[in-house]
């Protein structure tokens, strides 16, 4: 018999996690929502996006653009100052990969792959390596639910964030504790090796990210 979390949080517990979750970030506006779902969509094309094309692409001045995305935490430009990597979302090679419409690219947590896809509005084919049991973790997640999992015992660990932290380095101080296990026994021995982490069923970390996206995107997506 397949083994279950002996506990999964409300709907309640999850809007309070992603509320808290997003205190770490920037305050979003109307502008600001739809340059970030521009510039997804965009880099989600598979090349790194260009300043001046997105500030074409949303029909305001270069300036503009320039200024917000030099002062959001999380945003990594190439040599040429162009974008490769945004809140979640990378080109180059990470450990969680994503195909997309035939496109490889890459998300810096497994929690990533299971939020982004609604913000792109597509369909993408996931995998993953349990850290604990080096097997493979892989899923197909639509805008609007998680199928063919493997494992179906999968499961994801989580950590609350601190804002000052997040601020310096998301990566580091988030998403390095973010995975997919392969079982809640490979789940719970990295857990207890890890301080102020958790396990969340697939259900309740894709639900997360529903809310997380509802709250900081609102009509843009």
């Amino acid at each position: 018999m397949s083994k279950v979390l002996e506990k999964r949080m409300t709907e309640t517990d999850l809007k309070a996690m992603a509320a808290t979750l997003l205190g770490s970030f920037p305050k979003l506006n109307k502008n600001d929502q739809t340059l970030a779902i521009t510039l997804y969509r965009l880099l989600a094309q598979g090349k790194p996006v260009t300043l001046l094309g997105l500030a074409e692409k949303l029909g305001v001045a270069l300036e503009a653009v320039t200024q917000v995305l030099k002062t959001w935490p999380g945003v990594y430009f190439d040599d040429e100052n162009n974008v490769i990597g945004f809140w979640g979302l990378a080109l180059p090679e990470m450990n969680h990969h994503l195909e997309i419409e035939g496109r490889s690219l890459y998300a810096w947590c497994a929690w990533d792959t299971l939020f982004l896809p609604q913000l792109l509005r597509n369909t993408a084919k996931v995998e993953s390596t349990c850290p604990v049991t080096g097997e493979k973790v892989c899923l197909t997640v639509t805008p609007d639910q998680v199928l063919d999992l493997s494992p179906t015992e999968t499961v994801l660990s989580f950590i609350t964030p601190e804002a000052a932290l997040m601020q310096e380095d998301i990566v580091q101080h988030f998403c390095h504790y973010i995975h997919f296990f392969n079982s809640i026994d490979a789940g719970q021995q990295w857990i207890s090796e890890n301080k102020s982490t958790f396990l969340l069923s697939m259900d309740d970390a894709f639900l997360l990210g529903q809310f997380k996206n509802s709250i900081q995107f609102g009509s843009a997506i």
